[in-house]
């Protein structure tokens, strides 16, 4: 997943290449999942993410993969803005051979200023239109609010880590103004990005336990 994979009217919206310098050209974490059903039924899975940072404008490519009693289990592949808004990202179960589901902006209809470096007490919200291709292809309207915390020593996160760190919340929104999901995320700002710590919706709520952490 690139850039150049979106069409060209977001292209123009997105920061451009060498713009928004991130603190690591590939950031590598591993640890494990806790995902709780709406019926109460609790599993685990182990989870290894790999993020790519192409050209320092803000954007990362992700790769993760779980797995469970050490069969592949669930894999993703996305393309966000610092880790937190999800501007292409495909899934799927690793058993299945159905082409996963798709999920791509077509169009950004709004982007904070200020954002980059994301602010304490801030909140900021993105609004864009995307494509979600799964058998068919379904137009969707997204919206994404964010609001941040107070910094505090990133270490406390995970012990190596240098610098500060921002706790963020991010509330999902469709088309209707219902809520989606809420995504509890950690800003590291020595690397420029977060990394998510919980994520809930009403189907499912997942917690992550993040046990390393590489940059290079």
């Amino acid at each position: 997943m690139k850039v150049d994979e979106f069409s060209r009217s977001v292209r123009e919206k997105l920061p451009q290449a060498g713009t928004e310098p991130l603190g690591f050209k590939t950031l590598k974490v591993s640890g494990s999942v806790r995902s709780e059903a709406a019926d109460g039924t609790a599993t685990s899975s182990d989870l290894e993410s790999t993020y790519i940072n192409d050209q320092n404008d803000g954007l990362v490519r992700g790769i993760s993969h779980q797995t469970r009693n050490g069969l592949p289990y669930l894999f993703s592949l996305d393309l966000t803005y610092r880790g937190l808004v999800p501007f292409m990202r495909q899934s799927g179960l690793s058993a299945t051979l159905r082409r996963p589901s798709l999920d791509r902006a077509r169009e950004i209809n709004a982007w904070p200023g200020g954002v980059r470096d994301v602010p304490e007490h801030g909140s900021f919200t993105f609004e864009w239109e995307s494509t979600l291709y799964f058998g068919s292809a379904l137009q969707m309207h997204r919206k994404f609010t964010c609001v941040s915390g107070e910094n505090y020593p990133a270490f406390r996160f995970m012990p190596h880590i240098p610098g500060d760190a921002i706790d963020v919340l991010c509330t999902s929104f469709n088309e209707n103004g219902v809520e989606v999901s809420k995504e509890k995320a950690v800003f590291l700002r020595a690397y420029g990005m977060a990394v998510t710590v919980e994520r809930t919706s009403a189907s499912a709520k997942f917690t992550v336990r993040y046990k390393t952490l590489t940059v290079e």
